[in-house]
């Protein structure tokens, strides 16, 4: 195997919706182990703002709901992994006032074979689209609801509606680099360049689409996340990713 190489994206769709936002990111963590042959990878999925590890897919800062796991093989096939289980977990407190919160990071194992095709394989998480739109009711009371605007009976005006949908994934390459294929996200990054060598100080290249079609945007239209940890001798908590998003979709 390869020096297994790590890519994450996120992307969300904002319609009528103009708002400072600092939201958690998705992301695909992968960890290769070559302690025991043939070799393995650990799949695990990010959640929040500070990489590699920072809550659990449910929390009471936020939580996220992961319709889509999967493994894409060199030939573009896709294998469905378990989707972590997201459910509210029983709380225990230490002797200490410690509060241990059990969760799901979607920790799978990923083993090598004899029969193990060569190539680029790409881990692929996708969430549920989910939808926060602000209204005004009947009664001229101002709500807010995880509802899509066609799904409100009781709106008299809208004051912004919007979609987010997180996507991720990340690349490992066994034997050798082969060029990934799209795994289908609305807005996604394509690599142009081998990233199975990447050193500190290279450049690299990627290809931006929105809706299989190629994107030219400058950052302020983008959102992104800050690669950054304390992990990688960073430091612990990166600064708020602010942006204003005015477009219609983006």
């Amino acid at each position: 195997m390869k020096k297994k190489v790590t890519l994450f994206c996120t992307s969300m769709a904002a319609l009528a919706f103009s708002t400072n936002v600092f939201a958690h990111s998705l992301w695909v963590n992968i960890n290769e182990s070559f302690a025991h042959p043939p070799g393995h990878a650990i799949s695990s999925l990010g959640w929040g703002h500070v990489v590699p590890m920072d809550d659990f897919l449910m929390s009471e800062a936020g939580g996220v709901t992961i319709e889509r796991y999967d493994l894409v093989g060199p030939d573009n096939s896709t294998t469905a992994m378990p989707l972590p289980v997201i459910k509210k977990e029983k709380v225990v407190t230490s002797k200490t006032g410690m509060d241990i919160i059990p969760g799901d990071l979607g920790l799978r194992k990923i083993t090598l074979t004899k029969e193990t095709t060569p190539g680029t394989y790409q881990v692929v998480a996708e969430s549920k689209a989910t939808f926060f739109t602000g209204y005004v009711d009947k009664n001229g009371k101002t709500k807010m609801t995880t509802q899509a605007m066609d799904e409100i009976k009781d709106a008299k005006s809208f004051n912004f509606s919007c979609r987010y949908k997180a996507v991720a994934k990340s690349y490992m390459a066994i034997e050798k680099w082969t060029n990934p294929e799209p795994a289908d996200h609305e807005l996604e990054l394509m690599p142009t360049c081998d990233l199975s060598d990447v050193h500190a100080g290279d450049l690299i290249s990627f290809e931006a689409v929105l809706n299989g079609k190629k994107l030219n945007c400058d950052m302020d239209g983008m959102n992104y996340l800050f690669a950054t940890s304390n992990t990688y001798g960073g430091p612990t908590v990166p600064p708020p990713v602010r942006k204003r998003f005015s477009s219609s979709l983006f």
